[in-house]
């Protein structure tokens, strides 16, 4: 609502339209979302995947459980189960029926979201298989902590890694779905998140978030301009 009535400066006109308002999860400001960039390139990542996810039914959480059964077929490998919420007692329970010996299904429910980032952060990959998701920004939450994402080829997903099919599985394809999370794992395929192309399409959402109408507010600089200095930055240094 302070957005949709907030006014820009010294004019009547309305800041924002009230239909270019996204709410994004990602709470860094600008400059924190660069430093990001090529996060961790030189240290070792865990081989941690993360799954960041209500338990609706639109998210698919049965074939999320599909994965994480396979996963723990792998002895090295460890899920992160993260929701903002309590984990339904139906999902819970399957979850842990899955690995009831290793433990590597790890649940963090009700997780505060500098949890959520900090398991990110140490992650190699970050699995998706939401059937209804227009916007994609868990996506733009796991590229700019330096995760890769494994994503379902369809709705906004494609778009969001330049249809690059190392990052896309197709949707309800237990085996393809396995097969690429193998790959992004091994580190087979080069990371996303290290590549400037990724964050003119991470900007191009970033620029109409709520947290970039905050950024004008207090008279932020875009994340468009701090890419641009950026990279000036690094031509020079070549």
């Amino acid at each position: 609502q302070m957005m949709i009535s907030a006014k820009v400066p010294g004019t009547e006109r309305a800041l924002v339209s009230a239909n270019k308002i996204h709410v994004t999860g990602t709470v860094f400001r600008c400059k924190d979302l660069m430093a990001y960039r090529g996060k961790n390139k030189a240290e070792a990542r865990l081989d941690n995947i993360v799954f960041a996810s209500r338990f609706d039914k639109e998210k698919d959480p049965d074939f999320f459980c599909e994965v994480a059964n396979a996963v723990c077929q792998n002895p090295s490998w460890l899920i992160d189960v993260v929701s903002g919420r309590s984990i339904p007692t139906e999902y819970r329970e399957r979850l842990r029926a899955i690995d009831d010996q290793r433990h590597a299904v790890r649940l963090h429910e009700n997780a505060e979201k500098t949890r959520y980032f900090s398991l990110l952060s140490h992650a190699k990959v970050s699995f998706n298989c939401a059937k209804q998701d227009f916007v994609g920004y868990t996506t733009l939450d796991c590229l700019a902590m330096g995760c890769q994402p494994l994503l379902p080829r369809y709705l906004t997903f494609p778009d969001v890694v330049g249809n690059n099919p190392d990052y896309l599985y197709e949707p309800g394809n237990l085996d393809d779905a396995m097969n690429k999370l193998e790959r992004l794992m091994s580190h087979e395929v080069p990371a996303l998140c290290g590549t400037p192309e990724i964050y003119d399409r991470f900007g191009s959402k970033y620029e109409s978030s709520v947290a970039r109408m905050l950024d004008v507010m207090f008279s932020q600089p875009s994340l468009g301009s701090i890419i641009a200095e950026e990279r000036a930055r690094e031509a020079d240094a070549v």
